[in-house]
């Protein structure tokens, strides 16, 4: 990708679009954004690569598919967007709103190891999804290689450990084994609500 003149120290970066595709024959490219409004990606100071270099980009509307659609500079034509396609833009952190403790950035969570309820590795976090009603893991365990998506909330994630890089996942099948009370309970508890893809416990 092309690079801009200005560095930023790449450990203080935070994943913020990825580049899914090119449009049309001018060097156009569509990303899915990670932010609560795909506008915001350029709300939060300069974008970066995944080496701290500075993009100089611009949003020039919205694709059918529902991506955003960006022109990069130094992207001329559609062979400069498609080599560019699976590649990661960035934010500086110091840039992004304070987080409260219980609050978390897709970027944070994205490759997390993921614990079953007795504490054992199984799998990492893939992904981290929205489609309107509440937000999705999804979960690729090492051991099926299967990829299984569950609802982000309090019942199915009772423990995220961001100092240690692992989080426990309950599968809803697991919890309905619970007594009815002590689900009811469980599921009472805060559940994960997201700005900008940060995620918290609301009451």
């Amino acid at each position: 990708m092309p690079k801009g003149s200005t560095q930023h120290p790449s450990q203080n970066l935070v994943h913020i679009a990825t580049i899914v595709g090119s449009h049309g024959v001018h060097g156009r490219v569509k990303v899915k954004a990670h932010t609560e409004l795909d506008q915001d990606i350029t709300s939060y100071g300069d974008v970066y690569d995944k080496d701290g270099n500075v993009l100089a980009i611009e949003i020039t509307g919205m694709a059918t598919s529902g991506h955003l659609l960006i022109s990069i500079e130094g992207f001329t034509r559609k062979e400069h967007a498609d080599a560019a396609l699976g590649k990661e833009l960035f934010v500086a952190r110091e840039a992004l709103p304070k987080l409260q403790d219980t609050q978390y950035y897709y970027h944070d969570l994205i490759g997390m190891v993921v614990r079953n309820g007795k504490g054992k590795d199984v799998g990492v976090i893939k992904d981290i999804h929205n489609y309107g009603a509440s937000d999705i893991i999804e979960v690729h365990y090492t051991g099926s290689g299967k990829d299984e998506m569950y609802i982000f909330n309090k019942a199915n994630v009772p423990e995220i450990n961001v100092k240690e890089r692992y989080l426990t996942v309950i599968p809803p099948e697991v919890i309905t084994a619970y007594p009815d009370e002590e689900s009811k309970r469980k599921r009472r508890e805060a559940k994960y609500k997201s700005r900008d893809k940060a995620y918290s416990e609301e009451e």
